[in-house]
């Protein structure tokens, strides 16, 4: 999941997440749905296209999750 995140840094559509994460289609699905229902990410419309971005809470989610990362290395 922090993979997403860090990947939806700046607005992205579905397919340049799922190649930057390699994923499927159903995996993004799932995994979507959980950060959408967690707020950590956003939904935005351009011109008709559905492009992700992590929300405020995402990025202190982030935050955190490099910190314990970095601890346990």
């Amino acid at each position: 999941m922090a993979s997403i995140l860090d990947a939806c840094r700046y607005s992205r559509r579905k397919g340049h997440v799922m190649y930057t994460c390699n994923m499927s289609s159903r995996q993004f699905t799932g995994y979507m749905d959980v950060l959408l229902k967690a707020n950590l990410l956003l939904i935005e419309i351009d011109r008709g296209s559905i492009l992700y971005r992590v929300s405020g809470k995402g990025k202190d989610f982030l935050k955190e999750f490099n910190s314990v990362k970095t601890i346990l290395e």
